[in-house]
């Protein structure tokens, strides 16, 4: 638990004055409000998924059969862990330039201890109700 304080600590610059830098550059305008800064991290895990996990999907048109027969093979996703959502962390580029969101990958791989296990939680709670934000949904 002490580690996971003085990770928060050292990504939010808390010192012994109290002083705290919260802030994040979107678009180019510096956001110091605690719910715009949570937003966007919010928008930037959602733009993550819309970029890594929907180009992957399959048009339902596309899928269609065109055999005639029915294809009864089955697909089981064993739900996500945090111990695998560390490893995706990961493989995350430190060196990388800053998303257009401005969350730089090193402030992720620094809070991957917090940020892990609520991801794991969200991401298998999702798919065991079948509810997906809108933003993720195929229109």
């Amino acid at each position: 638990m002490k580690k996971k304080w003085n990770v928060i600590r050292d990504v939010t610059f808390l010192d012994n004055n109290n002083e705290q830098a919260n802030t994040i550059l979107v678009d180019d305008v510096e956001l110091v409000d605690s719910g715009k800064v949570s937003n966007a991290m919010n928008n930037h895990f959602i733009v993550i998924v819309k970029k890594m996990i929907l180009p992957q999907t399959v048009d339902k048109k596309q899928s269609t059969n065109t055999c005639g027969t029915e294809n009864k093979m089955t697909m089981f996703l064993k739900p996500t862990n945090t111990a695998e959502i560390k490893k995706i962390i990961d493989t995350l580029k430190t060196n990388a330039v800053p998303r257009w969101d401005g969350i730089k990958s090193i402030l992720i791989k620094k809070m991957k201890d917090v940020l892990a296990p609520v991801l794991a939680h969200i991401i298998n709670r999702e798919m065991q109700l079948g509810k997906f934000p809108e933003e993720l949904k195929i229109g």
